[in-house]
């Protein structure tokens, strides 16, 4: 607290320096001003809303120094600010204007931090989440703990200056079925205007849920904010570490059906060393050129022939649904149990040599105890682990059932022999015409679809609660937001019973498998309205469309978009971030990035410039289903 006092007297007297040499009589004014205010805040309580914005400046700087900066979140920024902004409107000392003037400037100092990208190097960690953004989230907008609605006039200044569109700042609005229909239509006018931001959350869905798991108060659900992405908070006393780690479950489902059982975390020296090699390979030939193109497809339909040929040797194909959907529970409590024994190791070593006292000092539970954050000082703990392939198993599990099992067109012999050639020949394209002919998850004329879905939610919850020990004495959250890690996991992940190829990304979050989308958006939105939300996604979940601008254009385009989210949240939707943008702008930007240098577009739970994504990702945004 002391070196935050002193860091902002450092402030002070540099401010005072520079009015001492301002020529200009009203900027030196402005220097004194700023100088007096520095002087005062942080070490004192804020009196006005200038000072209180400058005091919470001061505290997000040294927060995300001590934590590395990412997703250090701000919380309900709108219902935090609003009493200084009262008092001082009313006293004559700040008009509406000049209030959200200095909270744009606010929301734009945040782009200075930012994160530095490996970029095209060995080990492309970056890959996994494209973007500078470091997530700092502000949260608007829903209800207040009364449960009555709580925006004011900061709600709307912060839907401004999403139109300003920020990169550091996640800009987040929550919405309630009573909210004012001015609120709703605002942020559509947003979103028509060309910002993909900002993200929207279901206070219905997420103030149950958070009761339900975390046992929290009322109160204190309806007073939830966001954490990095998607992932909200059970109180101002819970430490969430919200983003522990993500789980592929399509790889122990694929075990699950063909009988195998090695450990697809701890791997043998052999294994390892088959990934070293397969890495620099991928590294050294991964130009666009023939020759390397030549090398690398060799290199990889070679391993995989050999994989396959390997562990076909193995196979016990199972003979029933009930089978594998036990040997499915059985292999990702396996997986779930070796990742978080490492997670675990992880948090260790930050509770013994990394705790965050500045950080702690600000939940009361670690006032009380004298602990750490990372000891458990706070009142609800949680560890945040994400799963990425939700979809493409329950779309797998669907078709297996109506193919195999009930019109028995195919064995399950000849379904994984399929698999393992990529559904390459005739024969193996009968199969897959056959599976692919079963309604997948997003066509709501289908209620089978979304039940699989639900079904796959139990196993990987049951398989977070099989895990003892979570840190902190706290539980495993589970989440459903991808980043762009569903790219990056679908390039090693085989065929699937669902029809999907070898290589083609996995479904992004509980959301359609944008190869099998069905082009009708209502009955996407429709299908996961059926999605059990509150029982499976407690730390949250995403739903990233792509939606042509086209089809609200005139004067009821702001209502029939706004009217759209409405109906979507009151039929059961838990969250929606879409990008409402001509397709053709993005394939020019794509061509010619020249001509969109400051183009944002939403990946995931974060923005990012498009010309600064791989092209990998800037085609998998293209290739999105785009509802027109």
């Amino acid at each position: 607290m002391k070196a935050l006092e002193n860091y902002a007297e450092r402030y002070a007297d540099e401010l005072l320096r520079l009015s001492i040499e301002e020529k200009n009589p009203q900027r030196r004014n402005e220097l004194e001003e700023m100088a007096k205010i520095c002087r005062y805040v942080p070490k004192n309580p804020a009196r006005t809303y200038h000072e209180a914005l400058q005091s919470m400046m001061f505290l997000q700087i040294a927060l995300c120094t001590e934590s590395y900066e990412n997703a250090v979140s701000f919380g309900r920024i709108d219902q935090v600010l609003y009493p200084y902004y009262k008092h001082d409107k009313e006293a004559g000392l700040i008009s509406y204007e000049q209030a959200k003037e200095l909270l744009a400037l606010f929301i734009i100092k945040m782009d200075e931090a930012i994160l530095i990208s490996d970029g095209d190097t060995y080990m492309r960690l970056s890959r996994l989440f494209e973007t500078q953004s470091t997530d700092q989230t502000v949260t608007i907008g829903g209800l207040g703990k009364d449960g009555t609605d709580a925006t004011n006039d900061l709600t709307y200044m912060l839907l401004d200056i999403c139109e300003l569109q920020p990169l550091a700042a996640n800009m987040v609005a929550r919405i309630h079925n009573d909210s004012p229909q001015e609120y709703l239509d605002r942020i559509a006018e947003v979103y028509i205007n060309g910002a993909p931001m900002p993200e929207l959350f279901n206070d219905e869905l997420y103030v149950e849920t958070l009761q339900k798991h975390y046992g929290t108060s009322v109160e204190n659900a309806r007073n939830y904010s966001i954490v990095g992405c998607v992932e909200p908070n059970a109180s101002d006393d819970h430490f969430g570490n919200t983003d522990c780690a993500n789980m592929n479950v399509v790889l122990p489902f694929l075990q699950a059906l063909k009988g195998e059982e090695n450990d697809l975390w701890n791997l043998k020296s052999s294994e390892q060393l088959d990934k070293m090699i397969t890495k620099f390979i991928e590294y050294t030939f991964r130009r666009k050129g023939k020759f390397s193109t030549f090398i690398r497809t060799k290199y990889t339909n070679r391993r995989n022939r050999r994989k396959v040929l390997k562990a076909a040797r193995h196979y016990h194909p199972a003979k029933t649904m009930d089978e594998i959907i036990g040997r499915f529970q059985t292999r990702l409590n396996q997986l779930a149990s070796s990742i978080l024994t490492d997670h675990q190791k992880i948090e260790k070593t930050l509770r013994e040599n990394y705790t965050t006292p500045l950080a702690s000092s600000l939940y009361k539970g670690c006032i009380d105890s004298g602990k750490d954050a990372y000891e458990g000082g706070t009142h609800y703990n949680s560890s945040g682990i994400q799963a990425v392939g939700i979809t493409d198993v329950a779309d797998s599990l669907y078709a297996l059932d109506e193919v195999v099992f009930r019109k028995k067109l195919f064995t399950i012999d000849e379904v994984i022999k399929a698999l393992d050639k990529d559904f390459e020949g005739d024969e193996y394209q009968q199969i897959r015409a056959a599976l692919l002919a079963v309604p997948k998850f997003g066509n709501d004329d289908s209620s089978e679809a979304p039940q699989w879905v639900n079904k796959v939610l139990q196993v990987y919850t049951n398989a977070l609660k099989s895990v003892a020990n979570c840190p902190r004495n706290g539980m495993y959250s589970a989440g459903y937001y991808a980043l762009n890690v569903n790219i990056i996991y679908g390039l090693k992940t085989p065929s699937l019973p669902s029809g999907r190829l070898r290589g083609v990304p996995l479904a992004n979050s509980i959301a359609p498998h944008y190869g099998m989308q069905n082009a009708n958006l209502s009955s996407s939105l429709n299908a996961i309205s059926e999605v059990d939300f509150i029982s499976y996604a407690p730390n949250g979940t995403t739903v990233t469309f792509t939606i042509d601008a086209g089809l609200f254009q005139g004067s009821d385009g702001v209502r029939n978009l706004s009217g759209m989210i409405s109906a979507y949240f009151k039929n059961g939707g838990m969250q929606f971030q879409p990008n409402v943008i001509d397709r053709q702008i993005l394939l020019d930007a794509y061509n010619n990035p020249e001509n969109h240098k400051y183009l944002l577009v939403r990946v995931a739970g974060y923005c990012a410039y498009f010309n600064d994504l791989s092209d990998e990702l800037k085609l998998a945004i293209i290739n999105r289903t785009c509802y027109s």
